[in-house]
């Protein structure tokens, strides 16, 4: 009898710590779960976001690789890395719009960002607005007229493959805002290396080296500097882009033709053999200037 009592002692014991361990282990898998589900929901939230399977927003909200690219290089969160997302997502679209619009509404923390930063978007505004959207960025000073940096390449498009009068018109009408403003159209330039000598260039070697005879008529009545022939009848014998035959023509008759020995040079290498008109031109250049 006394074992029996025993035995019943020690059964009861061994349930009790049984169903301890089990609460505990319930506890820990609860706790798991909850884990878990919050991870699970982060998980698929970037899934859906980087797949961009979002049933309602899949064409506003794309964003394209390169984008993507300039941004996977700071993984972590920061103003910097948000804003620049918001308003690439938007400029990828090219509806700078929407951007100003954020901007005011305060939903893009734009003055938030670094410098650096907004030197990088200040370029992308200038190249995707137009001259409206261009002017009301002034405005808000999101785009500084003190910082060149932040527009003075990207009014003219050398990187296209083409140059048409509509391009042509934009840009004109952006300097002309700038004027407006208040900004020196004659010290927007800047340094490089070329066949290792210093050069400065600016929008008027832009302009030439992208066909853009009105905005060569623009920049020499403002008495801009002309400061690199090389940059710019380069430029225009290699791209020939836009109204390229007049640029140069206007160019000889304001006094600044190419150097005769890279008119030799063009002339001697063939390079103008599928082109009469400018070809004509170089020729009568030489014989007059030789």
């Amino acid at each position: 009898m006394k074992y029996f009592f025993i035995g019943i002692a020690f059964c009861s014991a061994l349930i009790f710590l049984v169903s301890l361990n089990f609460e505990k282990k319930e506890k820990n898998l609860n706790v798991n779960s909850e884990d878990f589900s919050a991870f699970s929901k982060v998980v698929v939230s970037k899934e859906i976001n980087e797949n961009n399977s979002s049933t309602e927003n899949d064409s506003r909200y794309t964003v394209n690789d390169d984008s993507k690219l300039l941004l996977v290089k700071n993984s972590s969160p920061s103003i910097d890395r948000l804003v620049s997302l918001k308003v690439r997502e938007y400029l990828d679209m090219n509806d700078v719009d929407s951007v100003i619009s954020a901007i005011l509404s305060g939903s893009i923390n734009y003055q938030q960002v670094s410098r650096k930063e907004k030197i990088e978007l200040s370029k992308l505004l200038t190249k995707k607005s137009d001259e409206e959207q261009f002017e009301k960025l002034i405005v808000m000073d999101v785009i500084k007229l003190d910082e060149p940096e932040m527009y003075q390449d990207e009014i003219i498009d050398t990187y296209s493959d083409t140059s048409s009068e509509a391009e042509e018109v934009m840009a004109l009408n952006k300097f002309r805002v700038l004027e407006k403003y208040g900004a020196d159209i004659s010290q927007l330039h800047r340094t490089v290396e070329v066949n290792g000598a210093t050069e400065q260039f600016g929008p008027l070697e832009r302009a030439i080296s992208t066909g853009m005879p009105s905005l060569v008529d623009y920049f020499f009545e403002r008495a801009v500097e002309f400061r690199s022939s090389e940059m710019a009848w380069g430029g225009l014998v290699i791209t020939k882009k836009g109204d390229y035959v007049e640029t140069a023509r206007k160019l000889i008759d304001y006094g600044y033709g190419p150097d005769l020995n890279f008119v030799k040079k063009v002339l001697n290498k063939n390079y103008l053999a599928d082109d009469d008109k400018l070809r004509v031109l170089f020729e009568k250049y030489a014989l007059e200037n030789g």
